[in-house]
């Protein structure tokens, strides 16, 4: 939901349309579909904050998910505060949450780095 420079005090949010108020501009599902609620459940899932929130269905990997493109938006050696709000909806009793930045250098070579 949010991710910020730890060294700036009034840092600006990197991520953009960060609790969906325009929609799904500028999110997309890595290997799933996202899809935009106002509530799930019979009405018992509602959103934390705001009107609205997203969800990832007929994800294809346990790793697949809703992602941002954050491409000239960062710097690297620079430390950054993330925080989210993640809710698991169904039957499973756990779920392992995780937060992966997907980088892909100048000759095309891709990286994937777990924050979280």
């Amino acid at each position: 939901e949010e991710v910020k420079a730890v060294t700036d005090d009034e840092a600006e949010n990197i991520i953009l349309n960060p609790r969906f108020e325009d929609g799904l501009n500028t999110w997309s599902g890595k290997g799933c579909k996202i899809v935009l609620h106002r509530s799930m459940g019979d009405g018992k899932v509602l959103p934390m904050t705001g009107k609205v929130f997203a969800s990832a269905t007929d994800r294809k990997q346990n790793w697949n998910g809703i992602q941002q493109d954050i491409t000239g938006r960062v710097q690297s050696k620079l430390a950054y505060e993330v925080t989210a709000i993640v809710r698991i909806f169904g039957n499973s009793p756990s779920a392992d949450v995780r937060a992966t930045l997907w980088v892909q250098n100048t000759n095309q070579q891709e990286q994937y780095i777990g924050i979280a």
